[in-house]
This record gives C-alpha cells, structure tokens and sequence, in this order.
C-alpha cells in the first residue's frame, strides 16, 4: 500500500496523542453516598477528586483513535498497488477489410504478444478479445464493412488504463497495412489522446478494386446480364478501369451486374460466395423527374426519371432529394445492391465522363468503395509519433488504482457513531 500524502499521517498521531493524553489528565471523582443524616457517615478520612496517571474510558479513547486514525489514513490518499510488471502492451490487430492475409496479421500479433498483453481487433467493429479468439478470426472472410482505426485506437485506450493499475508502462503496438481506408480526419485526433507513442508493425494491403480513388483494371472484372445494345454496357466498354468480360460463372470478388427483371437462383449463390451482385433491371416504371443522382464520390446531373424509391438495405446512391436511388444488403460473404435508375435506350448521358464514374462507385466491393493507399510517411510518423511506452501514471490516477479512501471513512464514520452511542449511555446510567 502506498500514500499520496504522507505527512497527514504524522498529523494524525499528534491528533492521536493529544487525544490521549487528556484521557490521562482526567479526575477520578469518589462515588457519592446518599445518607439521611451525619451520625451515619463512617469514620474515616474524606475522599476528594484526585489526579490519576491511568487513561479513563478505555472504550471511549478506542473508538475516538479508531476514527482519528482511519481519518488520517484517508486524508493521506492510500492506495493498493498489487503485484506490477514493469512493462505491458496494447495490440490492435486490424483485420478489415484491407487485409489480403489475416493469418498474417495473427502471426504478427503472436510474435508481438507476452503474456498479460491485451488485443483489440478491428474487423467491422473494435473490440477487445482473447488471443485465443483472434485465431478464429485468421480463417474467416474478410467484412465487406469499412472499418476506421480510429475506433480501434479508442478501445486501446480503454484497455491501456486497465493495464496501468498493474504494469508501470504501457506500449502501443498497431498490426495493420495502413492504408487510407481505415483513417480519416478523426484517427490523428483520436490518436494524440495516447500519452506515448506507438510501434508499427506493416502488414500486406489487399488487393482491391480501388486503388487511390481508381479501379484497378487487373480485378475490377464484372460479368454482365443484359442486351448488346444495352446502355450500361455500353458505359462499361467506354472504361477502360473495367473489364467487362468476367465469366458468369465467377465467384470470388467477382462483380456481377443483372440488367434482367428478377434475380436466379445462381446470382443468389454467387452473393452468398462473397461476389456483389448489383440487380440493376432495365424495365423501370418512373413517377417523376429528378435532375441529378450521386454517390460517395460522383455527381451525375440529368434530367432523369424516376421510380418509387426504394426502401430496405443501405444506400449506396441517392437522387438529389436525398431519396435512395441505390441500396445495398448484405447476403451470406457477399451483397446485393439494388439499383433504381432508368436509362434512356438512345442518347449519350451514358457515355458522360461524370456517369462513368457513378457506375464505377455501383460496381464497388461490398461497403463501398475501398480506398487501399498506402499512408505515407509523414501520415505513418503522426500514427507512431514519439516517445516509448506511456507511463502508467498519464494512463489513470493512483487515486483511482483501488483506492482506500471510501472504506476508511466508513470505518471512521462507524466509530464516531458508536462512540457517540456509548457516551450518550454513560451520561444516562
């Protein structure tokens, strides 16, 4: 046990002291005798209050130094510091969906961790678990969700205090490829809340479709179901980022647009295999006009019909208005996106530079579109920043680290009322 205030301790047992010696300074007084008359008082010397060097109410004395003592003991700020190691570290394994290799990153987390260590994955969500439970995830698909480290690094924070209560330091190690799709303007904000710094250990982005805001031509591959005078097809053979001559049979990552009116059952299977099936029908009934359309990224604007919007799954698309244009919903390892945007058969809206690239955001992965830069190295340098290990103290107070205080002032609290209760009976008697 340790104290913040040491010398409240000595204050106390000069309190304790002098509390003390006024029970020594106390009179004893002879007990009285009630008697009729004179004639009846023995014979023998009078007994008057006299000085005694012995301490007066033992029990009262105990309670007022039990109360004192537990007083002083609060006053001086103890707290329990267990058994410490002088050095622990927060893992975050980034398992999203820029990982090309998640057994790696496991590899790189094992290499990295000891024992009392804590690991935070990020997959499609931050959370703390075992290293036992990170092995799981090393054979499962990778999420189509975008995740942000940002989120990861908060829940780091979180398990770095847990640690401080029991190790001196605690270090920062972040297992990920680093690219732009799981930072954004808050990851740098959120970082600097980590008194220390941070070691980086690199691991293989994936290979995505999108690569610094452009599709790579090597696996943007989509398979299309529809006419040969169809619009959208004709769009994507303008593209030269897209190649639209995967087979129908592709699974794997593949893109698979539907211009047809119903799904089959073999586009249902392909989703639940992890490919994106974008059911875009041609025969679109519309309502009313709207003059523009947009993405995450893209703007199209044209005077465009448009059919009852639609309800269900994320919007991935959206008219101006902000009704959903585009949903998508997520089926088995991969999705559906839905597509309500009518297309006229002749004219050459299609053929726009600005309507290629919101077909290019309707042929994203599953998600969304991934953004897989890699961070450069001023980017890399503000993630690790300087410094080693935080110090447990910049963690979590030591008032806080299972604090005394509480339990000593309800000792305190304890004594004074039982003290109060025993005079209050002495006066009575």
């Amino acid at each position: 046990m340790s104290v913040l205030l040491p010398w409240m301790l000595a204050f106390g047992g000069l309190t304790v002291a002098g509390i003390a010696a006024l029970h020594l300074l106390a009179r004893n007084e002879p007990p009285r005798w009630l008697l009729p008359t004179a004639r009846f008082v023995p014979e023998s010397r009078e007994r008057a209050p006299a000085r005694s060097l012995s301490l007066s109410d033992r029990r009262l004395l105990a309670l007022r130094v039990v109360a004192l003592v537990a007083i002083a003991l609060a006053a001086a700020g103890p707290w329990w510091r267990g058994a410490r190691s002088a050095r622990a570290q927060v893992i975050v394994a980034d398992l999203s969906r820029t990982v090309t290799d998640r057994a790696a990153v496991v590899a790189a987390v094992r290499a990295a961790w000891r024992e009392g260590d804590r690991v935070v994955v990020l997959d499609s969500t931050a959370r703390e678990l075992s290293l036992t439970a990170l092995d799981s995830l090393a054979t499962r698909p990778a999420p189509v969700r975008a995740a942000r480290l940002g989120a990861a690094l908060l829940v780091a924070r979180e398990a770095g205090r847990a640690l401080a209560r029991s190790a001196d330091s605690v270090a920062l190690v972040v297992v990920s490829p680093l690219t732009a799709d799981v930072t954004d303007a808050a990851t740098t904000a959120i970082r600097t809340t980590w008194p220390g710094g941070a070691r980086v250990v690199r691991v293989g982005a994936a290979q995505g479709i999108l690569r610094g805001g452009a599709v790579n031509a090597d696996h943007a591959r989509v398979s299309v179901r529809a006419n040969a005078l169809d619009p959208v097809r004709a769009s994507l053979l303008l593209d030269a980022r897209i190649a639209a001559d995967a087979p129908a049979g592709a699974v794997a990552g593949a893109v698979h647009l539907v211009r047809s009116a119903a799904l089959t059952a073999a586009d249902s299977a392909n989703a639940r295999a992890g490919a994106v099936v974008v059911h875009w029908p041609e025969a679109l009934v519309a309502h009313d006009t709207v003059g523009a359309v947009a993405t995450t990224r893209a703007v199209f604007v044209a005077t465009l019909p448009r059919p009852v919007a639609l309800t269900g799954g994320k919007p991935v698309a959206r008219w101006v208005d902000g009704t959903a244009a585009a949903v998508e919903s997520p089926l088995g390892a991969g999705c559906v996106r839905r597509v309500a945007i009518p297309l006229a058969a002749t004219g050459d809206a299609v053929l726009r530079a600005s309507f290629r690239a919101v077909l290019r955001d309707l042929l994203a992965p599953c998600g969304g579109p991934r953004d897989l830069r890699a961070l450069d190295s001023t980017e890399v340098f503000a993630l690790a920043s300087n410094g080693g290990a935080a110090a447990s103290a910049a963690l979590v107070t030591p008032a806080a680290d299972r604090s005394l205080v509480r339990w000593l002032l309800a000792l305190a609290a304890i004594a004074l009322a039982l003290e109060w209760w025993l005079r209050k009976r002495q006066e009575g008697a």
